[in-house]
């Protein structure tokens, strides 16, 4: 019987999540006994006591006392995504990596490079396998004139960023060098225009 006026009375109040200033932070949705506190980073360790909680009764706006949350650390993720910057040459592509923002709370240990023909499938293996410190690098042995993508991600030990996230990949295509420019023009005159002659 207890258990049901408990949650009659519950039914008409909101979980209020304070700061250990008591700042309010979140207030929950009425009749859920729930609330959400968001915003922390990946691995972030919340002490005893850092965040508090209260009910507050919606009609009157009555707030019982504050309790102290327990401690918690913030899960960690795979990481979020690297960007990649391609310029092509001839036959070959290179690449320059930006770290992303977020690790996930988790060190990086290293970044995949995936590279395939732009009308083709992703291999399930990486083209490249790079430490967390190689952050440029060259994939060769490339068709010129043949459109390629290539994506990076970033990995922890709790996963791998995705490659198709926004800015993961790029494209380019593999081209040979233009000739030189011609030096040292001359014209001969002949009776119907000129020789032209270059080096």
């Amino acid at each position: 019987m207890a258990d049901d006026t408990q949650a009659v009375v519950r039914s008409n109040e909101t979980l209020n999540i304070y700061d250990k200033d008591s700042k309010l932070v979140v207030k929950g949705d009425k009749g859920t006994k729930k609330a959400e506190v968001t915003g922390l980073k990946h691995g972030q360790v919340v002490a005893d006591g850092d965040y508090l909680s209260a009910y507050q009764d919606v009609t009157s706006q009555a707030e019982s006392d504050k309790a102290p949350v327990p401690g918690w650390t913030v899960l960690t993720v795979a990481p979020s995504n690297p960007t990649v910057k391609l310029t092509a040459g001839d036959g070959k592509i290179d690449f320059a990596i930006t770290a992303p923002a977020d690790d996930g709370g988790s060190k990086i240990t290293g970044f995949n490079v995936y590279a395939k023909e732009t009308a083709g499938n992703w291999a399930d293996k990486p083209t490249l396998q790079l430490t967390p410190d190689q952050l440029t690098g060259t994939i060769d042995k490339l068709t010129d004139g043949t459109p390629y993508t290539v994506a990076v991600t970033a990995v922890n030990d709790k996963g791998e960023s995705s490659k198709d996230a926004a800015g993961a990949s790029d494209h380019a295509t593999p081209a040979a060098p233009k000739p030189a420019a011609p030096a040292n023009n001359a014209a001969a005159p002949t009776d119907q225009g000129a020789d032209v002659s270059a080096q």
